[in-house]
């Protein structure tokens, strides 16, 4: 049998051919808010999925500014990012929201030895965020020029930097995700947009309560119930939204799967 191993220069490349092909896919499906039947809701969850993906992060949270103005929570990745996010909102305070405030991207990263209290900018944040495993937190504002209708957070269980290119692609893909939505409120009206934001916001605060009633209905933890909820909204060709409404009026047309059973126990040594 032959001890020849895959070249490493080759698998590195087929590596990077391979993400290249992702961010590609990304930044085209970012960019196309022109299909039919366009849904906020359902473009922020996946832009939410797909910087998780590519960016190296644990966990994303999407704010938007609803028409008055004020930050809410469009979409998140993990249950522990949501609680995050709504605790900012909140409490008014915390890197996303001051994101989206000014306009800046801001960092958090904890460094070993400093400030071991949480006494930084954000104290009661930046506890909570330590709470929760997240050893960093990262917020770049989605913006054309000086609009600013909301911010990407990308939160980092690891207490380090993130990569100057994973950041660079996180701000491209937040202004490209910005220029589609400000281009939809182009196109159609600016009213309509704002009451499609809306939407989409109140659409987010439905999916909570039904992640809530699947986790209790099934025994399932959060982010399994939210998986659920997606599988089964793509198995049935359904939106986000429709799939909610129907878990909370008990209407579901084919029954939700339970949690996946355990696999095969690994061999004993």
């Amino acid at each position: 049998m032959s001890d020849e191993r895959p070249d490493a220069g080759t698998s590195t490349a087929r590596r990077s051919a391979s993400r290249e092909e992702q961010i590609t896919d990304a930044f085209v499906a970012i960019a196309d808010t022109l299909v039919a039947g366009f849904d906020v809701a359902d473009y922020m969850d996946a832009l939410a999925t797909r910087c998780r993906d590519l960016l190296h992060v644990d966990a994303v949270g999407l704010l938007l500014a609803d028409v008055y103005g004020r930050p809410q929570v469009a979409a998140t990745s993990s249950h522990r990012a949501q609680l995050l996010e709504v605790f900012e909102i909140q409490s008014d305070t915390g890197p996303c929201v001051e994101c989206l405030r000014t306009g800046a991207t801001i960092a958090e990263v904890d460094a070993e030895g400093t400030d071991p209290a949480g006494t930084g900018r954000w104290p009661e944040f930046t506890r909570l965020r330590r709470e929760h495993g997240f050893g960093s937190v990262y917020a770049v504002p989605m913006r054309l020029r000086d609009d600013v209708i909301g911010a990407l957070n990308l939160f980092r269980t690891s207490p380090t930097a993130l990569d100057p290119m994973d950041l660079r692609l996180a701000r491209g893909m937040a202004d490209l995700a910005a220029i589609g939505l400000i281009q939809e409120r182009a196109i159609h009206d600016s009213r309509a947009l704002a009451a499609q934001l809306q939407t989409a916001l109140n659409t987010r605060i439905r999916i909570e309560q039904a992640k809530g009633v699947l986790a209790e209905r099934l025994g399932l933890e959060m982010d399994d119930a939210f998986e659920a909820i997606r599988r089964y909204a793509r198995a049935h060709h359904l939106r986000l939204a429709d799939v909610t409404e129907q878990i909370l009026t008990s209407t579901l047309q084919a029954p939700m799967p339970g949690p996946p059973a355990p696999g095969p126990a690994e061999p004993t040594p």
